[in-house]
């Protein structure tokens, strides 16, 4: 769950987004959301895999074309 604008998690399945702002969380609206998604653990594993920070890095090492 979270608020602000991230690329890499937009239109997940597995990510429930609250408003941007001090209104209180809606604790019944997450437990319908956990126990209704369809939770893949490889499909989020694929997904995340991409952020490590061995692949964050790579992409500026090859860019710097240190390797």
């Amino acid at each position: 769950m979270y608020s602000e604008i991230d690329s890499d998690f937009e239109d997940k399945p597995y990510v429930l987004k609250a408003k941007p702002d001090e209104s209180p969380i809606d604790i019944e609206q997450i437990v319908s959301y956990c126990s209704s998604v369809d939770w893949e653990p490889l499909s989020i594993r694929n997904d995340v895999y991409e952020l490590s920070w061995r692949n964050q890095m790579k992409k500026v090492i090859d860019h710097l074309n240190l390797s």
